[in-house]
């Protein structure tokens, strides 16, 4: 994000001039610390005092938080998405109103459910994704645990290939694949 506020050939200092900030609002403690805001600057790891002078902040706001003594003027914020408004804060009645506003405004509205809805498909097909990594993955270690086994037992390479194919209900090929693979590291 921050490099593209600089220009061809314009010094990375030049960023401490323009700062970036990430703020994100969460509705959990990611962090598990109590805390009300957590912020995140780049500093040298060896030497935490040294800050890369880049003007670049992540915030983290947690709503469910229990400690606010770095987040007190916008713990009505705060408090408001859990859903415990402060009805004398102005800010927060110009929150609730504009919600209103976009929540009567049909094409915002479907809009918001078509955001909703994309986002949710492409979560569901992350989470299809991660299941199919995850059960390949878990086929592998299968695999290398029974060739071991049956190696252990004497198989020759025929038989382990042949029991693991019909173990793991997978072709021949896959389970010539696999043997290859655990015996090149074995």
């Amino acid at each position: 994000m921050d490099t593209e506020l600089l220009r061809p050939g314009e010094d990375y200092r030049a960023l401490a001039k323009r700062p970036t900030y990430v703020i994100m609002f969460c509705a959990f403690d990611y962090y598990d610390q109590g805390a009300a805001r957590y912020e995140f600057g780049n500093v040298n790891l060896f030497d935490r005092r040294q800050e890369m002078g880049d003007g670049r902040k992540i915030v983290v706001f947690n709503s469910k938080a229990k400690h606010f003594e770095h987040a007190s003027e916008i713990r009505t914020f705060l408090d408001f998405m859990e859903k415990r408004p402060n009805t004398e804060d102005s800010f927060i009645n110009d929150v609730q109103t504009t919600i209103e506003l976009v929540k009567g405004n049909k094409e915002r509205k479907w809009a918001y459910v078509k955001f909703e809805a994309d986002l949710q498909y492409r979560l569901n097909q992350s989470r299809e994704q991660g299941i199919q990594q995850g059960e390949k993955q878990g086929q592998a270690k299968s695999a290398t645990g029974i060739i071991k086994f049956l190696s252990a037992q004497g198989q020759s390479a025929q038989e382990i290939v042949t029991n693991l194919a019909q173990m793991l209900n997978i072709s021949p090929e896959q389970a010539q694949r696999y043997y290859e693979q655990t015996m090149a590291h074995a």
